[in-house]
């Protein structure tokens, strides 16, 4: 037995010979006489493969499940010509010596021995074949195709909005995606499949006519018979075939019927049939009263007819009786008075359910007023959800960062128009939109005056108006930049996450992004993590590069570094994040770099300011240092930078301010701390490439 199995697995295992073994196999039928033994056998076969794919379509649960189908058909009907063609051979070569038991069974007993009634019932499966079920599945096939394409872009809009809303997981969307890219395939591929076995039909007519039109030239000319005795014996055996052939054919085109018109089915036929025709007591009841009622006609067969009433009526008085009797739920009646017993599951499922709507906080979360509604709702052209999704994407390059799911929901307490972004469930940010309007915002360069509904724009602060739709041109040709109130939204969660992304990155994220830089650097993320470095340090440096603007896509480079810095004996975080930054110069000077000089304008820091500030460093217990001023030195040092970026702004329209590595990271923070100058970008010399131009424009004493 133990041999056996693994002889049976061996074959398994090469499974993929077989289509090619096969197709070379029908060919060779084609072209070689075959014993009659071997064709009774291959015939016997095509019967019970015919069946087997009739049987397959009735238990399939869905149409993908079964997405081979349209392939076989093209295999098969190969298969019934193969044996067509090898059959005419024998029948015309042997004549009246043909021993063909499956061709003569039909020919005998299937129609009695009568080539006319033999004729007849072929011409008939034919008709049914070609002009019901083939032509009917054919356009079944054709409309499904049709439809199943246009349908397929919603389809795949559906499962991203459920993947941004937290109902699906990356895994299940790319499933659902493939799933929906197979139904496609699969109406498409049966939309031509279904000409297979109309062609089969068509060749198994014409195939017949030769064959009796030729059985009866040679008996006659060639064996000296005549005319009636050739055709008896010629037309019996090749009607016989015929019909032998035509069987397993309408046996698959049944099945290729079924199989395209359960598209909406979502269980096997038997019990779905049973479930949906005997859902409603009325039409049992009613039917088996019809039937009653006929029995009592004159002539009509009572037994059948009291049969069938007695059982469809049977079956909607229990109907009727399950109706107006629902069965007690059992876990219900086993409930005790304390709520416990198995009863309970229910209970606890809810209070676990409640438990979770309640604790389960999102890391980043839109809240909409019931006026903005048709911004989300595809039906009504909304495609913010779709606008999520690129935003993801667009993220992702730009910062390295996966972005978490951004959930959408409705919220009645908003007024109308507003919005608010929260971050780990607490407001950051809200602005107000108008779905029927364009935001139109001047940049300090419009030319003129617009006339509109006077706003401040939610992020920059600058003056904006909603305007209509048809002064959307006039605004643009005066210098305002118009969008539209899906684009303004999208902008403000942009600017949102670019704000916050040092929050976004949680450890769940960040191990996604090391599972995928291990695929191709395996040896660099082990000989980092934890042998250097525990992940969680790696999640604060990859922090503290993010609060600053500083993608980390380039893990590589960043780990790299990060290997580096150890063996130099570099331990605190903050110095850690320096030489990091260090290896990506050319990265972070790129966004400041004056494009039409080709240099960096930067405003220096006096030395005897530095040296200053460098000793009023304070550090934590953790090791994280801050820049500690007393009032009266904070006052004096707000004061002298303010000074000084007001006047550079005035020259130039980008610039940096320029320190040394040591105090940089703490003179940042102290700059984040203050509102007016959060914005202000503070880089190190070690940050400047070699090659670069600097152009001094300011200092700061």
């Amino acid at each position: 037995m133990e041999q056996f199995t693994k002889w049976v697995q061996f074959i398994i295992d090469r499974s993929e010979l077989f289509p090619i073994i096969g197709i070379i196999a029908l060919i060779v039928i084609m072209i070689i006489p075959i014993p009659t033994a071997l064709l009774d056998f291959l015939m016997g076969v095509n019967l019970f493969i015919s069946l087997m794919i009739l049987i397959m379509t009735m238990f399939i649960e869905r149409i993908i499940d079964f997405s081979v189908f349209p392939t076989l058909l093209l295999v098969t009907t190969l298969f019934r010509l193969s044996l067509n063609i090898s059959s005419t051979r024998l029948i015309l070569l042997q004549g009246a010596r043909f021993d063909g038991k499956f061709v003569k069974t039909f020919g005998d007993f299937v129609v009695g021995g009568n080539y006319i009634v033999g004729f007849v019932i072929f011409i008939i499966l034919l008709i049914v074949q070609l002009m019901i079920i083939t032509k009917g599945s054919g356009r079944i096939a054709e409309v499904a195709a049709r439809f199943t394409l246009d349908a397929m872009p919603g389809k795949q809009m559906a499962v991203d909005n459920d993947l941004q809303n937290g109902l699906l997981t990356d895994v299940e969307a790319k499933e659902r995606r493939e799933e929906i890219r197979r139904e496609a395939d699969f109406y498409g591929s049966m939309d031509g499949a279904s000409k297979f076995v109309q062609g089969d039909a068509m060749a198994g007519l014409i195939i017949t006519g030769i064959n009796i039109v030729g059985g009866i030239l040679i008996g006659v000319f060639m064996h000296g018979e005549d005319i009636a005795g050739a055709m008896k014996v010629y037309s019996l055996f090749t009607i016989g075939d015929g019909i032998a052939s035509q069987l397993p054919s309408l046996l698959i085109s049944v099945g290729a019927g079924i199989i395209v018109s359960r598209s909406a089915s979502k269980g096997d036929l038997g019990n779905e049939l049973i479930r949906q025709f005997t859902t409603y007591w009325q039409p049992l009841v009613i039917g088996s009263s019809v039937m009653l009622f006929l029995s009592f006609i004159p002539g009509m067969p009572k037994f059948g007819f009291w049969f069938l009433a007695i059982v469809f009526g049977g079956l909607g008085y229990v109907r009727l009786y399950a109706a107006n009797n629902p069965i007690e739920d059992e876990t219900e009646k086993n409930k005790g008075a304390d709520g416990s017993g198995d009863g309970g599951s229910e209970g606890e499922k809810t209070a676990e359910s409640v438990l979770d709507s309640i604790l389960h906080v999102d890391k980043l979360e839109l809240e909409i007023g019931i006026g903005l509604i048709p911004l989300v709702d595809a039906s009504q052209g909304g495609d913010l959800k779709d606008r999520i999704t690129m935003l993801r994407r667009e993220v992702a390059l730009e910062l390295g960062l996966m972005l978490p799911k951004v959930r959408i929901r409705d919220n009645i307490q908003l007024s109308p128009n507003n919005y608010v972004i929260k971050l780990k469930g607490m407001e950051i940010s809200r602005g107000e939109v108008f779905v029927d309007k364009y935001f139109a915002m001047n940049t300090g360069f419009a030319s003129e005056e617009i006339e509109g509904q006077e706003t401040i724009d939610p992020i920059y602060g600058m003056q904006a108006f909603w305007i209509d739709e048809i002064q959307k041109e006039t605004a643009e040709n005066a210098g305002f930049i118009v969008v539209d109130a899906a684009t303004t939204v999208i902008t403000h969660i942009k600017e949102i996450v670019s704000q916050y992304s040092h929050e976004l990155l949680g450890r769940e994220e960040l191990e996604l992004l090391v599972d995928y830089i291990k695929n191709d650097y395996k040896s660099l993320v082990e000989e980092l993590i934890p042998a250097k470095l525990p992940l969680s340090e790696v999640q604060k440096i990859l922090q503290n590069l993010l609060k600053e603007g500083v993608s980390i896509r380039n893990l590589v480079t960043i780990f790299e570094t990060l290997i580096e810095a150890k063996n130099y004996g570099i331990e605190n975080i903050d110095n850690l994040t320096e030489h990091v930054r260090a290896s990506l110069a050319r990265q972070i000077v790129e966004i400041y770099i004056d494009k039409n000089e080709n240099l960096l304008n930067v405003i220096n820091i006096d030395p005897s300011l530095e040296k200053n500030l460098s000793g009023k460093i304070t550090r934590t217990v953790s090791g994280q240092g801050f820049l500690v001023l007393s009032p009266q030195e904070a006052e004096k040092f707000r004061n002298s930078i303010a000074d000084e970026v007001t006047k550079v702004a005035k020259e130039v329209m980008n610039f940096v301010i320029l320190s040394s590595p040591e105090l940089r990271i703490y003179l940042k923070r102290w700059f984040d701390r203050e509102p007016a100058f959060a914005r202000l970008a503070v880089l190190s010399y070690n940050e400047i490439p070699g090659n670069l131009k600097v152009r001094a424009c300011g200092i700061i004493k």
